[in-house]
């Protein structure tokens, strides 16, 4: 860890260098404890910003795991569907010719079975989709944390 603020000093000392052209001097007719009460305020704002961004993933990360859940149900639902349709064309292939417009009757209800079929396939790709940006999401929220405790370390420090 030394290591890296040493490493984060020398670019910031670098950084200074190219902007103002010398480095860091005394009696350079600055305000040196204004400066680093501006800075101080400016590390609290940048706090409150990484805080707030936290907070709103933390809600967007709560949503998608409702969603994933309520997704999961779906999934269930897509098994009692599959059975039902299973079930529906064993009955129309029984009822085939014993009475007139009950095998049309069943057909539409098939129909009606593989359109929820097919939305509770639709329903299963989105939520394979939702995985995948659930998990991105939850890398960029670990990584708004890392940046939030190197900022707490660096206000502390």
């Amino acid at each position: 860890m030394l290591d890296d603020l040493v490493v984060l000093l020398r670019e910031r000392a670098e950084f200074g260098q190219r902007k103002y052209g010398v480095r860091l001097e005394t009696f350079n007719g600055r305000d040196a404890h204004l400066d680093a009460l501006q800075e101080l305020l400016d590390l609290f704002v940048y706090l409150h910003q990484a805080q707030m961004e936290r907070a709103a993933l933390e809600r967007e990360v709560q949503a998608l795991r409702e969603w994933a859940t309520r997704a999961s149900d779906r999934e269930t639902e897509r098994g009692r569907t599959a059975r039902l349709l299973a079930e529906l064309v064993d009955r129309i292939n029984a009822a085939a010719g014993t009475v007139p417009g009950q095998k049309e009757s069943l057909f539409d209800h098939l129909a009606a079975l593989r359109e929820k079929a097919a939305l509770a396939d639709q329903l299963h790709e989105e939520r394979a989709a939702l995985k995948n940006i659930l998990a991105g999401e939850q890398e960029r929220r670990l990584w708004l944390e890392s940046r939030v405790r190197e900022f707490e370390a660096r206000a502390g420090g």
